[in-house]
């Protein structure tokens, strides 16, 4: 095709390159001969099944990590799940020649079904369900009690130090440096 049709074809656009090699294939690749007869007359003989009906279901598997947000990314765009799936690995099931997606869980359940969105279209497909389970979700962890007391600096007391001290074998209180135990230290370790 390269060298008999393609380098001649008076072609300028992709609509008239299919053109005129539908052309060239009947008028000329066709009428060779093979043997005795020509190509054309070969293949219809040849006793070849009929294309199915449908397109093989090709299928697209795909593991996943739910956001924060309940969202699955997924070919640039993100979808939604339940909140409950946050954090979790999840399988996004596309089978080619269809418009929608699956999102099934570990434990093999299908946890979202969405239109499948441009490949890079940056798209952020929520169903309103898993809308407003998230805002539930985010709703409920809110308290009105006070904050953590932990936040705060709260020196130990005064039975803390004394175990301190019982423990490093101390018996005096307060903590005494001896700059000759560093001095001594810092030659051991060639410094």
């Amino acid at each position: 095709m390269t060298r008999s049709w393609w380098q001649s074809a008076p072609v300028a656009t992709l609509g008239q390159a299919q053109a005129d090699l539908d052309r060239w294939a009947l008028a000329v690749s066709d009428q060779r001969k093979r043997d005795s007869q020509t190509i054309a007359e070969l293949s219809a003989k040849e006793d070849l099944l009929a294309l199915p009906a449908a397109a093989f279901p090709a299928q697209l598997e795909a593991e996943r990590v739910v956001s924060r947000t309940g969202l699955v990314a997924f070919e640039g765009n993100r979808y939604s799940v339940a909140p409950g799936l946050v954090g979790q690995t999840v399988t996004v099931r596309v089978r080619l020649s269809e418009l929608h997606l699956e999102i099934v869980s570990q434990a093999g359940l299908r946890a979202a079904r969405h239109r499948r969105a441009l490949t890079g279209a940056g798209q952020v497909l929520q169903t309103p369900e898993h809308r407003r389970a998230l805002e539930q979700a985010v709703l409920g962890a809110f308290t009105t009690e006070r904050p953590c007391r932990g936040k705060h600096n709260r020196p130990p007391g005064q039975a803390a130090l004394a175990e301190a001290q019982r423990l490093r074998g101390e018996s005096a209180p307060g903590v005494v440096v001896d700059l000759d135990d560093y001095a001594r230290i810092a030659k051991v370790a060639g410094r």
